[in-house]
């Protein structure tokens, strides 16, 4: 890659110079912003890719209102914190339809986002409800947090047939109750556990309906936010009492896990702020385990508990996390047997399977979920140790690497993804699982798929990316213009089109100089080889950058 440039015109899009000893990493100009991107096979992609850099950045203007729902716009958790607060108790639903909520987030949510204690904060709800009036600010939001949480985990007829009104007017009126309740308990000087707990509640909600950087910024001010009451040390260190330090710990390790997992859609590889934190992980137990006047906390039980699927997401967020410091450290990047990566992950491995999945039941949907949710991210973690792109310092012959092993092994984690999103067993709990696209593994896909249009494997690969590429399409979500989304189809467009030549060159003569232009192929193994005239057809069809650095040999003469 050259080192020079040439400066863009104002409002263009352009890769901001990165140093040479920082292999791995791209900032993208975007008018007066930038864009940070360290995820090594989207980095490479873009590095090789110049033309995908154009679409990283976004359209001038108001790009956070391109295509937004003014009901989601998320500024509005800022626009109040100055501003009279209206009386909230105006968007409250009535008592019965309340408690109605209540069950469908116990139910539907609180399995899979762990940090509250049902037991002692059903009663509070409850005395809440039927006493709404002179409540404190943070148990105002919590209460709407949860009535949007529930509400978002019911599909619209349901939602509709509860509550006798459309889904996105009750999620909009308890969004704008939410806002002012967190602006009113002054969350960003004064900000509490139950404060937190909304905000948290919030945020998982929100990638239901938004793509936006600006969900994952928000979710680095809650983290920010926990720190300032020190939820990042461990409750011991202040002699908390046992309960309260465990409360603490399901919130700092849930906003840790989903800070990780939100990166991964902007194209950034974070060591979370885990790394600086001595927070226990909470113990494996039900929430009738726990209460408040407790003296000790019982030990983690051999079983699945209430806490079973949450700490398998936090474990193997602290896995990530880690790996991606051992890969940050590494001189060589390469992984073999007995690495220390490869070391952790056989250790996290045997740790989850035998703390956590061996007592889950498959036809019990919460831990079906579990199950496969977790091989999900263990199958994701073996792809990353595995992978070539992992070595921060640079992979010769790339071409070589796209074998059908890895193939296969990607394909694989898309279509657990898929199983999680459209299992009628775990309908659910779709609501959450949709909001998971699987990034990282599209990209290598269509990577891959570009490099070797053929072979075996290739018609599962397109299966698995089409079916997940329609799932997310489908979901009723606005995408910032800068997205990862915009980076998929444009690949997927380049994939298809090198794909739509091979299958045109198999059914027709070749011929040099006829129209279409084709590939003339010949195999060695799985590789394609080009001749000359799908030279000259990409040199005017194709950025023909994205070639360079031994995507296919060079065959011209």
């Amino acid at each position: 890659m050259s080192e020079s440039r040439t400066p863009p015109a104002e409002g263009n899009i352009s890769e901001t110079p990165v140093p040479r000893d920082s292999p791995g990493e791209i900032l993208v100009q975007d008018g007066l912003s930038t864009r940070y991107v360290n995820e090594t096979i989207l980095s490479r992609v873009l590095e090789e890719e110049r033309e995908l850099l154009s679409v990283m950045g976004s359209p001038s203007g108001d790009s956070n209102l391109i295509g937004k729902p003014v009901s989601f716009d998320i500024r509005g958790i800022f626009s109040g914190f100055n501003q009279f607060m209206t009386d909230t108790r105006s968007y409250y639903p009535t008592r019965w339809h309340a408690m109605q909520l209540w069950q469908a987030f116990v139910t539907n949510v609180d399995p899979i986002a762990k940090i509250l204690h049902i037991p002692t904060t059903q009663a509070t709800v409850y005395a809440a409800i039927n006493s709404p009036h002179n409540l404190k600010e943070d148990l105002d939001a919590l209460l709407f947090s949860i009535y949007f949480g529930a509400v978002t985990s019911l599909t619209p007829a349901a939602a509709e047939s509860l509550l006798g009104e459309d889904k996105s007017i009750a999620l909009n009126k308890y969004k704008q109750g939410l806002e002012q309740s967190l602006a009113a308990a002054n969350i960003l000087d004064t900000p509490s556990i139950r404060s937190l707990q909304a905000m948290t509640i919030y945020l998982t909600c929100l990638r239901v309906y938004s793509g936006d950087r600006a969900v994952w910024t928000l979710t680095g001010l809650a983290i920010r936010s926990a720190q300032s009451i020190g939820l990042h040390r461990d409750g011991t260190n202040f002699r908390l009492s046992p309960f309260e330090s465990e409360i603490r710990r399901r919130l700092w390790g849930y906003l840790c896990a989903i800070d990780s997992r939100a990166a991964e859609d902007h194209g950034i590889a974070l060591s979370t702020s885990d790394g600086d934190s001595d927070t226990r992980l909470p113990v494996n137990v039900d929430d009738n385990e726990l209460f408040p006047d407790m003296q000790e906390l019982p030990l983690g039980r051999t079983k699945w508990t209430d806490m079973s699927f949450s700490l398998t997401m936090m474990e193997t967020s602290r896995a990530l996390s880690r790996l991606y410091r051992t890969a940050d450290a590494s001189s060589s990047g390469s992984v073999s047997s007995g690495s220390p990566s490869d070391q952790m992950l056989t250790d996290l491995t045997t740790r989850l399977e035998t703390v956590y999945l061996k007592y889950c039941d498959s036809n019990i949907p919460i831990q079906n979920a579990t199950l496969l949710c977790t091989n999900l991210m263990v199958a994701k973690l073996k792809f990353l140790v595995s992978h070539p792109w992992l070595n921060r310092r640079g992979v010769e012959h790339d071409v070589a690497q796209a074998d059908d092993d890895t193939l296969a092994a990607a394909c694989h984690i898309l279509e657990i993804s898929l199983q999680l999103q459209t299992e009628d067993l775990l309908r659910g709990f779709c609501w959450y699982f949709d909001t998971y696209t699987q990034n990282h593994i599209l990209t290598y896909l269509l990577w891959h798929l570009r490099v070797k249009p053929v072979g075996p494997g290739v018609d599962r690969a397109w299966s698995a990316i089409d079916e997940s590429l329609r799932v997310a399409d489908h979901r009723n979500i606005s995408r910032e213009p800068g997205s990862r989304w915009k980076v998929l189809q444009l690949l997927k467009e380049k994939a298809m089109r090198i794909r739509h030549s091979c299958s045109t060159e198999s059914n027709t003569t070749d011929s040099r100089y006829g129209e279409p232009p084709v590939m003339s192929m010949l195999t060695e193994g799985s590789e394609v080889i080009l001749d000359e005239s799908f030279w000259d057809f990409a040199a005017t069809n194709l950025d023909m950058r994205g070639f360079e650095g031994g995507y296919f040999p060079n065959y011209s003469t």
